[in-house]
């Protein structure tokens, strides 16, 4: 699809019905589904993902908007979202179902790229300043690639990619071929970010272009076939590219396959005198889908160049005929050669004696389903070979002729014999069946089945194996041979009934023989309830009685024998240190199992800790000084068996504890002593103002403001402010005065700093600078310049400055003025430009003779301190003469003046003649133009083209394009795809004679 269509114009599209060109294959090789539409009489596919759903957009009925859609099997037609406007395209999608298109705004003034995923409204894309925006494409990574207009109106690719919070979502352009080019768009990327499509190489010719990530360096020239143009729709993933390029002469254009290292090839067409086909899509595989033009280019045709093809194939011969549909493009094709395009579709209602042409979406499926096969009846004979075995029968839903072969030996053996027979249609889908060819007597004895086990007998209690049972198989016939695979061994796991099956089959029969029922358990019981490993305090020397819950078996094949019994029983003495008591149980096979546990007798009581704090106590139940914690360690049972705790010191901090640990026979014992502050650090004073001097303003001094000093203390905290003496805004003597400031902690700890004020005279004097001149333009003055000075002082007497002049001309003039008081000394400097010389003319003729359409050379002028503006051009001159009054000004403002007597003299006769008119739409606004033509006059001559029939009063309106230059053999040409939009007829007006051509016509595509 021209990915570039305006939308109102596929609204106003006409359709068109035609037959089917090209003759048609053995069989087709599709299936087609017609996509529908959501009322109106038009719907698109443009692109169709590896899990077969559609991107595309359908007219509403009356044809009142275009709606985007996304077509899925079985679901049908689903209309999208719009940003809000009454039409909108979806125009790809990538395998996850993301969908990308444009769509008009709520104003219906602009449209915006969009993406779109399930559940979710419309993302609409930014542009690059101008007011339109289309994505194109979207690959599995969700990176999206397509074309925004900038804020001139020229148009660039981009690639985005909607990054999670916080990133910020990435917006690369796609550069063009050189500093000349002023377009690029991005059409198709594929999973590694490679991006197609096409980028100026010059202002009025583009060619297909390969951008790879990251996108800053200058995009890959994909070339031509010749020709001046090119563009790329679709790359794949292994980096092959398709579109179309125009051919030597750009007589026509041609689908192309580029591939890297090769360059591009070009796909041909349906005839020879077919002059345009294009690629619009590329599987995995190299099949490229598009478009060609039948003979005459009469009509379009939906084409397939499959990768190991050497020439391309009409799909309207590849689908059944008499459907009414007529194929006209391909637009996607996916690895599995699913097919999307564009069709007319022709419905005739007998009954109602109409007939409707509308143009519909399809979908082409690669025919997958087998043919229906029918074998001949079975055949047997009485030893003799048979002479014939009768026919199979087969139908298929595409291919009428599907070809029949079997698998008849030469001879065959005596017996029961199987032939396959196999039906295959065109696309290479096979279907089976079978027949039976019985030669001779039939055997009707079944194969004879016996078996062994092992263990031959049980080898446990009460007839029950312990162990697995093996059972080997023993098959054989003495007539024929058994034809169903040999029985494999068996082995018998646990259950009270288990038994092995076998089935064996020959020509006589099948036998199924089972073995004996057995009782096999191979697991010993199972123990619930066994008592953790348990520790009690000694009640005695001699131990303590212990009582515990006896644990329970279970047995889930042949069941418990008896009751669970364990040693030392509960309630028994048991001595000081660990017991192990053991239990055990059998089950009814003679299976036996055994579980333990430990009984400790210990003493369980612990040493006794107690502690003792020392220091200096400050403020607020703050220590400052380091504390001391010592510690008392007794055990009224037994010796303590750990070193004894060492005493801790405390430094600074808040709730410092120490601990003291203990061990005896009766276990450990551990204790925190009360938590305590301390803080032995004085605060910290920050921000002590460096040595002040400030003016008096009395006799008295000068009131003083300070920023007073902040105080910070790590451990107890500040108790209350820092504070300073004399305080910030104090009235301070003439001198020097001492501030001292404090600040103290919870702690009781004190800290002091000071700082010293001067108050005296320190303001230099103030210089004011006077300038007399004329004032000329531009901040230059005119005339002679003179500077005076006014000094003042408020606090003491300041030295004057005497003035200073200037008669020179030049720029930066300099004058200066220092001052000193009691203050100090105050400096000012001042620059003045000045210009006393007006500017001149070098050269002008009072008389000059021109021919209509020459230039009026315009006269040169000079200045003593740089170049004048020379003004007074007239915007055209008529036949005969006229009076130019020229005018030279420099920056000053200053100026002289010349009059010309100009005469224009009438020129030869101009003929014009147009060679081509050509308009291609690209949108509403926006077409690709080549206008091109002859002139007689071939010297200092320019033609002016004009989108109007006529040529204009206002010479400047309505202007398409600049002014073209005529070459020197008579030729000029304007070209380019980003002009306005596609009208006829248009009109010119040459530069040399003023020569006019109305209403011509232009050929619109």
């Amino acid at each position: 699809m021209n990915l570039r269509m305006n939308i109102r114009a596929l609204l106003a599209a006409p359709l068109a019905c035609a037959l089917p060109f090209g003759a048609a294959l053995a069989a087709p090789q599709y299936t087609i589904t017609d996509l529908g539409t959501f009322g109106g009489k038009l719907s698109q596919a443009p692109r169709i993902n590896e899990a077969g759903d559609v991107a595309g957009f359908s007219a509403s009925a009356g044809a009142t908007a275009l709606k985007p859609l996304l077509w899925q099997d079985g679901l049908g037609l689903q209309e999208l979202p719009t940003l809000g406007g009454t039409h909108a395209q979806a125009i790809n999608l990538n395998d996850v179902g993301q969908v990308v298109g444009l769509s008009f705004l709520a104003d219906e003034t602009a449209t915006r790229g969009f993406v779109w995923r399930a559940g979710a409204a419309p993302l609409a894309l930014p542009t690059l300043g101008g007011g339109t925006g289309r994505a194109l494409a979207i690959n599995n990574s969700a990176v999206v690639t397509g074309a925004s207009a900038q804020a001139n109106g020229n148009e660039l690719g981009f690639v985005w990619q909607d990054l999670p919070a916080p990133a910020v979502d990435t917006f690369a352009t796609l550069r063009t071929f050189n500093a000349t080019g002023v377009r690029s768009q991005g059409s198709d990327i594929n999973e590694a970010g490679q991006v197609v499509g096409f980028a100026d190489n010059a202002p009025r010719s583009f060619h297909a272009a390969l951008w790879s990530p990251p996108y800053t360096a200058l995009p890959t020239d994909l070339g031509t076939l010749g020709g001046t143009h090119s563009e790329a729709y679709a790359i794949n993933a292994n980096g092959q590219v398709t579109g179309y390029a125009n051919i030597t002469g750009d007589t026509g254009h041609r689908a192309f396959l580029w591939r890297a290292g090769q360059g591009m090839t070009d796909l041909g067409r349906l005839t020879t005198t077919s002059n345009f086909s294009e690629g619009y899509d590329i599987n995995l595989a190299g099949d490229v889908v598009g478009y060609s033009t039948t003979a005459g280019d009469g009509a379009r045709r939906a084409i397939i160049r499959k990768a190991a093809a050497t020439a391309m194939a009409d799909l309207n011969g590849l689908v059944l005929p008499n459907t009414g549909w007529v194929l006209t493009e391909a637009y996607g094709i996916n690895d599995i050669g699913q097919i999307v395009g564009l069709g007319t579709l022709t419905r005739t209602n007998t009954l109602a004696n109409t007939i409707t042409v509308e143009r519909h979406a399809f979908l082409l499926n690669p025919d997958t389903t087998l043919p229906t096969i029918t074998c001949p009846a079975n055949v047997t004979t009485n030893g003799t070979q048979p002479a014939g075995l009768g026919t199979a029968t087969a139908i298929d839903n595409l291919d009428s002729a599907p070809v029949i072969t079997n698998n008849r030996p030469a001879t065959f053996p005596a017996g029961k014999n199987t032939v396959t027979w196999a039906a295959t249609d065109a696309n290479g889908n096979r279907a089976t069946c079978a027949q039976t060819v019985q030669i001779g007597q039939a055997d009707t004895t079944p194969p004879v089945v016996n078996y062994t086990v092992s263990p031959a007998a049980p080898n446990g209690l009460a007839g029950w194996y312990t162990t697995a049972v093996a059972v080997t198989w023993q098959v054989s016939d003495p007539e024929t041979t058994v034809t169903s695979p040999a029985c494999a061994a068996a082995t018998l796991t646990d259950g009270a009934a288990k038994t092995a099956s076998c089935a064996a089959t020959s020509t006589g029969g099948t036998t199924n023989r089972t073995t004996t029922a057995v009782k096999i358990d191979t697991v010993k019981p199972v123990f619930t309830g066994v008592p953790a490993a348990m520790t009690v305090s000694a009640t005695g020397s001699t131990g303590a009685f212990v009582s515990y819950t006896a644990p329970t078996a279970t047995d889930a094949t042949s069941g418990l024998a008896g009751t669970v019994s364990c040693l030392p029983a509960s309630g028994a003495n048991f001595p000081m240190g660990t017991t192990n008591v053991t239990c055990s149980a059998s089950d009814n096979a003679g299976n036996a199992q055994t579980a333990s546990f430990a009984v400790t007798v210990a003493d369980t009581s612990a040493p006794v800790i107690t502690p003792a704090v020392t220091g200096t106590l400050g403020s607020n139940g703050w220590y400052r000084s380091a504390v001391n914690v010592a510690w008392t360690v007794t055990d009224g049972e037994s010796a303590i068996t750990s070193p004894a705790c060492t005493a801790t010191t405390l430094g600074n901090g808040t709730a410092l504890t120490a601990s003291c640990s203990a061990t005896s026979a009766g276990g450990t014992a551990t204790r925190t002593s009360t938590p305590v502050n301390v803080d032995t650090v004085a605060p910290t004073l920050a921000g002590v103002p460096a040595p002040l001097s400030v003016a008096a303003t009395s006799p008295a001094g000068s009131v003083v403001t300070y920023a007073s000093p902040t105080a910070s203390d790590t451990g107890s905290g500040l108790a209350g402010a820092a504070s300073c003496v004399p305080l910030s805004g104090a009235t301070f003597p003439v001198g020097t005065t001492t501030v001292n400031c404090a600040a103290t902690d919870n702690a009781g700890n004190r800290s002091t700093a000071s700082f010293t004020v001067r108050v005296g005279d320190n303001t230099p004097p103030v210089i004011t600078p006077v300038i007399s001149g004329t004032l000329g333009a531009n901040g230059w003055y005119v005339g002679a310049v003179t500077v005076s000075w006014t000094v003042t002082d408020a606090e003491s007497t300041a030295s004057a400055c005497a003035p200073g002049s200037t008669s020179l001309s030049g720029l930066g003039q300099a004058f200066s003025c220092s001052s000193t008081s009691a203050g100090g000394t105050a400096t000012t400097n001042v620059s003045v430009n000045v210009d006393l010389q007006s500017p001149s003319f070098l050269s002008c003729p009072a008389t000059v003779t021109l021919t209509q359409g020459q230039a009026l050379p315009q006269p040169a002028a000079s200045d003593n301190l740089g170049t004048p503006v020379v003004t007074g051009a007239p915007a055209s001159l008529p036949l005969g003469t006229t009076t130019v009054n020229w005018r030279a000004t420099d920056q000053a403002g200053l100026s002289a003046t010349c009059v010309q007597q100009v005469t224009v003299n009438a020129a030869a006769t101009e003929t014009i003649a147009i060679t081509q008119a050509v308009c291609t739409r690209v949108s509403a606004t926006q077409g690709q133009w080549t206008v091109a033509g002859t002139s007689s006059m071939r010297t200092n001559n320019t033609v002016q083209l004009y989108t109007t029939p006529t040529v204009p009063a206002n010479l400047a309106s309505n202007r398409l394009g600049t002014p073209r230059t005529v070459s020197t053999n008579g030729t000029w040409r304007y070209a380019t795809s980003n002009g306005p939009a596609c009208v006829t007829p248009i009109s010119l007006r040459t530069s040399a004679t003023g020569t006019s051509r109305n209403n011509l016509t232009v050929t619109l595509r």
